[in-house]
């Protein structure tokens, strides 16, 4: 699990829920693989139109690891690839358990099952990746984590875009902005992340 717990602030906003078909884990992660793959697509255009490197690195959305990019407004992408099903069902359980007494599902809430990030060196280039992003997704909510940091002390810029399937369907995703400080920080001390935030739950 590579991101920072997101959701923006639409903890208990319905008008943030996905779609209905995403009402079981099953429903939501076949949405969210169908999301990744279009907001990679949108993603790597953008970079690709600008990035003045090699392409061979651009061109590998499997690999996890960010890349050095030469564009103004990122310096490397990350992509977590889809929330696994585990994580999501447990995420679900601990944050939304609640709507599961009103019969409500707590699986329309996530909106990180489909994620990614965009990497900046500095904080001039996270601003031109929020005015980027939204020329290029349709934002429907943005939370600055840096002004609200995470209990754990993650912090960075998190959008929620509505991303269209076809005519009739569309899927909430999340696009981190992250300074390369916090991300390279995290590649060091995740396993410590992951080891609080799954004791966390039963304290």
């Amino acid at each position: 699990d590579g991101d920072g717990d997101g959701d923006g602030n639409g903890n208990g906003d319905a008008a943030l829920d996905q779609m209905a078909e995403c009402a079981t884990v099953g429903g939501l992660l076949a949405m969210a693989r169908e999301t990744q793959e279009r907001m990679r697509g949108t993603l790597l255009r953008a970079l690709a139109d600008e990035h003045t490197g090699g392409g061979e690195e651009l061109a590998d959305w499997a690999v996890k690891v960010a890349y050095p990019l030469q564009a103004s407004w990122a310096s490397s992408r990350y992509d977590p690839c889809v929330k696994s099903r585990q994580r999501t069902v447990q995420k679900v359980e601990y944050k939304y358990s609640g709507l599961k007494q009103k019969g409500q599902s707590g699986y329309r809430r996530i909106h990180d099952a489909a994620r990614l990030a965009v990497v900046c060196a500095d904080c001039d280039m996270m601003l031109l990746a929020v005015d980027r992003l939204k020329e290029l997704f349709d934002v429907v909510e943005l939370q600055n984590r840096h002004r609200e940091p995470t209990v754990l002390g993650w912090a960075d810029i998190t959008l929620l875009v509505r991303v269209p399937i076809d005519e009739d369907r569309w899927h909430i995703g999340e696009i981190q902005i992250q300074h390369s400080h916090f991300y390279f920080s995290r590649q060091t001390v995740h396993e410590h992340y992951v080891s609080l935030r799954e004791s966390l739950p039963e304290k």
